[in-house]
């Protein structure tokens, strides 16, 4: 059964993303408002509640990480963390900088860049359930290769 086209999709022609990658200002509101519910709330309550997740992590990549603010929280918080912001080049392009973070482009459904955690947030929910395995065994690609498996 196909589901309805998207209401954004149908008034606009395209999806949400595929939008955003031609019109600056619409990429910028999209990852300032993504920027503004993980610096306020989601973030912050990770740091609070589980830091003992992050103990063992030389390395994080924050795949979809939009403008960094995710990462680069995680990283204030837990400094000996070396982290990568990994998103789509032209929103990484836009990220500002953040000490202990590289912001990579590239695209999630082709590869993730290597290290010893992933972190995904607010992304899966965007994807149907194909997209989530291929973005999830992607990911699982990078930590075999830094396991050495």
């Amino acid at each position: 059964m196909k589901l309805t086209t998207p209401a954004f999709e149908a008034a606009h022609g395209k999806d949400i993303w595929s939008y955003a990658v031609g019109i600056e200002s619409f990429s910028k509101f999209i990852n300032d408002a993504m920027a503004c519910g993980a610096g306020v709330v989601k973030v912050p309550a990770i740091i609070k509640g589980c830091p003992e997740v992050f103990d063992e992590a030389g390395s994080l990549v924050d795949v979809g990480g939009g403008n960094g603010t995710a990462l680069g929280l995680l990283v204030r918080a837990f400094p000996w963390i070396r982290g990568i912001n990994f998103d789509l080049p032209h929103v990484v392009c836009d990220a500002e900088e953040s000490h202990g973070v590289e912001n990579v482009g590239g695209d999630m459904f082709q590869s993730v860049p290597m290290a010893d955690a992933v972190f995904i947030m607010q992304v899966l929910h965007d994807w149907g359930d194909d997209e989530c395995i291929e973005i999830l065994k992607n990911a699982e690609k990078q930590f075999q290769r830094t396991m050495g498996k």
